[in-house]
């Protein structure tokens, strides 16, 4: 999951608690960089944090170095 908030307020989204008691994890970016969709950016980003499932390829967009093996 990527959340895109105003980390001013992050605290009190509802969500994040509920997504932790259910062991799912997610990341938050800065509203300010990603609040205006940019298919480059979101892939850029995507890359930089890597690939890390075993059990199924990564999409086709995907140029990152292999995470895991």
């Amino acid at each position: 999951m990527l959340a895109v908030e105003d980390f001013q307020n992050y605290s009190r989204q509802p969500w994040a608690g509920a997504a932790k008691k259910k062991s799912i994890y997610f990341s938050r970016v800065n509203a300010a960089l990603y609040g205006v969709y940019d298919r480059t950016l979101i892939i850029e980003t995507l890359n930089d944090w890597g690939w890390f499932r075993k059990d199924c390829a990564p999409p086709a967009w995907y140029s990152g170095p292999p995470w895991s093996s």
